[in-house]
């Protein structure tokens, strides 16, 4: 789904509904719409214990250094 006004990360409400649904075994994709002529296209796997861990979206493209990441 989309985040137009965050980053492309789960928030705490994904997170939550991710783990009380019971849908913790799709990966979520999300966009980030911040920067309008920029957006960025992530995916996470949030297990059971509400841990979020990233999956490499493979692109022919320029690579994401996510400012959080990279600090």
């Amino acid at each position: 789904h989309s985040h137009t006004l965050s980053q492309a990360y789960p928030s705490p409400t994904d997170i939550v509904n991710a783990v009380e649904s019971g849908w913790i075994e799709p990966n979520y994709v999300l966009i980030s719409l911040v920067e309008k002529t920029r957006p960025i296209l992530r995916a996470f796997k949030i297990s059971d214990d509400s841990k979020v861990e990233e999956i490499i979206i493979e692109h022919d493209g320029d690579a994401y250094i996510s400012p959080i990441e990279s600090s």
